[in-house]
């Protein structure tokens, strides 16, 4: 599957307009003769397609025609960043996006949880029918909206936080932890809207559960509500919510674009954007990639995930 997903992509990538090396002004010829020959764009396309995927297999052939193997894919060199590998660029950005997409994540399930779960306790009063209005305007509100609201607010008004840009609370090496003061805002904005998702999928996945036989069970012995559906009823309704978290964690960590490109984030989310614009082509492909695998092993945990939840759920 990777495989075809980077097939499709390089095609795609090569077949659409615009050069590398004509982005911001004309080269003179040799010049620019001297950078396709540089990367490989001299070639026939299938000759370049065959030399990219020799690269992700792990073969590599240097200037002399030696073939050497390396137990790793390596994309080759940034087009835009110079003297900078693709490899590289993935290693130093990719901490940053987990870290906002993994806090994002935390904040939204909690957040989705505890009021999906309340307004299905309180099913058909006025707090029901405002947290399934906010969660639809959770949705129905995009990234670009939310994030200048939350900056408006909270660093312009009350100066709680600041307005983009990221300190570091670890740098070793390619490895670089930002502080929980500048991922505030960035990973609130990026919750919102897997906060609406997960408090819709919780609330109907809790109604649903307390109409159980099992419910009128534990009732009948004397459990208290709130008893029943965090014991009962909320573990009976996780199965949609971890179906979702597959992609959706998948995504947040490999393509949070908006958001890193509104708070100044250096991550994945924001070099895939600026290759796309500087058609840096081994940039796009190396992203492209990890998001494949990225996605695939999140549905993988998901699978894995069913059968600890779901005692009906056995894998031979």
């Amino acid at each position: 599957m990777v495989l075809l997903v980077l097939t499709i992509t390089f095609f795609m990538v090569n077949l659409a307009p615009g050069s590398p090396f004509g982005h911001a002004r004309a080269l003179p010829p040799e010049v620019e003769a001297a950078l396709k020959a540089k990367y490989g764009f001299d070639q026939p396309r299938w000759k370049q397609y065959v030399r990219f995927m020799s690269r992700i297999i792990g073969f590599s052939v240097d200037e002399t025609g030696k073939t050497t193997w390396h137990p790793y894919p390596d994309f080759g060199e940034s087009i835009k960043y110079r003297d900078r590998r693709v490899n590289d660029i993935i290693e130093e950005s990719l901490p940053v996006s987990a870290v906002l997409g993994v806090t994002a994540y935390l904040i939204a399930l909690a957040v989705g949880l505890a009021t999906g779960s309340f307004a299905a306790k309180r099913r058909g009063s006025w707090l029901d029918r405002t947290s399934m209005l906010g969660s639809m305007l959770g949705v129905a509100l995009p990234s670009f909206v939310i994030g200048p609201l939350l900056v408006t607010v909270f660093s312009l008004t009350f100066f709680l936080f600041p307005p983009g840009g990221m300190d570091w609370a670890l740098e070793w090496g390619n490895l670089r932890i930002p502080t929980l003061r500048t991922l505030a805002l960035p990973a609130l904005t990026l919750s919102v809207v897997f906060i609406a998702y997960i408090t819709r999928l919780t609330r109907n996945g809790v109604v649903e559960a307390l109409q159980q036989d099992y419910i009128r069970t534990a009732r009948a012995k004397g459990l208290s509500e709130s008893q029943i559906v965090i014991r009962h009823a909320l573990r009976a309704s996780l199965l949609p919510i971890v179906s979702f978290s597959g992609p959706a964690i998948a995504f947040l960590i490999t393509g949070t674009v908006v958001v890193e490109s509104i708070f100044s984030v250096p991550g994945l989310g924001r070099y895939f954007i600026d290759a796309a614009n500087n058609r840096d082509y081994f940039l796009i492909l190396g992203i492209s990639a990890f998001g494949a695998v990225s996605l695939m092993l999140a549905n993988l945990i998901v699978d894995v995930l069913y059968a600890f939840l779901d005692p009906r759920i056995r894998y031979e």
